[in-house]
């Protein structure tokens, strides 16, 4: 049996053989499986809900699926050419050769995680804008390009191609673009930023600025807002973030401070009365919730009276519903009790005559 192992074929003992023949067989099983576990997989990543953008069966699917028949050629081609030993340069040729497909293998596998993860991204946001679409596919073909580039490069360097020259010029030229255009990569990497960090979102209602508006879209450059106005304001993205942004559609509750003003004529026993009629109006108001009313200060000209209440929904116009609800309360109350309001005022005296001078 020992003589037989070390029979030599082909200035390769038969044991050598033998090893490349199992590896052989074992990658055709494992090709043969592959489409069958893939199959599975994908049936059960369709059942589950989408709830995450990477999970670890979505990416072993995606793995599997995007497993191509020249991966299991090259490991085959390497373990030749490291197990036998090949006339003339064919052991070198054999193992460049199963290099640049396990090189071409894992460019396939992170350009198939790259293209799972922009489609879910999409899935588990759920929005369909086209400008946060466009960002996204802006940044896959970016992502793409730069894993085949490494994968080119790699391959060429398996068969003994000085790319250090290449890798300098690249680079050269990639500072020098970078340089001619460094105001749109600013929108652009400012834009992936608002994607991923999401401080506001197409439909949300923000201010920038002395600007108040609702978001439209989000681009790869700018950013679109519809003021209230009607008129379409176009923000730079890069400019975006460099502002302090006012997002009012994340608000909970809207606090509001009221101030009123009575006359300084006003009796002790009805300027008692006031903190309580506006504790009283406020609370019998819907969704309007009571924090505090207090006699604020002695004005120049009034008693100033401050209220502080919640209005517990974030739509505007709840808000001046509640607001109006509340004022004209106040105005019928205050009425009845025979309570003067005022606002600052100042009385002017003219005089008829100009005085005479004397030197």
């Amino acid at each position: 049996m020992i003589k037989a192992f070390n029979y030599v074929l082909e200035r390769n003992a038969l044991e050598d053989w033998l090893v490349v023949a199992g590896v052989a067989v074992a990658l055709l099983v494992l090709l043969l499986l592959r489409g069958i576990l893939a199959r599975r997989m994908s049936c059960r990543a369709a059942e589950s809900g989408k709830t995450c953008v990477f999970r670890p069966g979505d990416v072993a699917e995606s793995l599997l699926r995007h497993t191509r028949a020249y991966f299991f050629l090259g490991i085959l081609l390497v373990v030749a050419s490291i197990v036998l030993d090949l006339p003339g340069k064919s052991d070198a040729i054999f193992r460049n050769v199963g290099l640049v497909a396990l090189f071409a293998q894992a460019a396939t596998w992170a350009h198939g995680l790259i293209g799972l993860g922009i489609g879910r991204t999409k899935a588990v946001r759920g929005t369909h804008d086209a400008g946060v679409s466009t960002t996204l596919g802006a940044m896959g073909f970016l992502l793409r390009t730069a894993v085949w580039t490494i994968a080119v490069l790699m391959s060429l360097h398996a068969f003994g191609v000085s790319i250090t020259a290449f890798v300098a010029g690249l680079g050269v030229g990639g500072v020098a673009v970078a340089l001619a255009v460094q105001n749109i990569l600013s929108d652009v990497f400012s834009s992936a930023s608002i994607l991923l960090d999401k401080p506001f979102e197409v439909g949300d209602m923000i201010a920038v600025g002395d600007a108040l508006g609702t978001v439209e879209s989000i681009g790869i450059k700018t950013t679109r807002i519809r003021s209230e106005s009607g008129d379409l304001l176009v923000f730079a993205n890069s400019d975006l973030l460099k502002t302090r942004i006012r997002n009012f559609k994340r608000m909970v509750e809207r606090r509001v401070e009221l101030s009123v003003g009575v006359s300084l004529h006003t009796p002790h026993t009805k300027a008692e009365l006031v903190p309580g009629l506006l504790r009283e109006i406020i609370k019998s108001t819907p969704r309007v919730r009571l924090e505090r009313a207090h006699l604020k200060e002695f004005g120049e000209s009034s008693l100033n009276y401050e209220a502080i209440y919640w209005i517990q929904v974030p739509d505007y116009l709840a808000f001046m519903d509640a607001q109006e609800t509340i004022h004209l309360e106040i105005l019928r109350r205050f009425q009845e009790e025979e309570i003067e309001l005022v606002h600052p005022s100042r009385t002017l005296y003219k005089a008829d005559g100009v005085a005479p001078v004397r030197w």
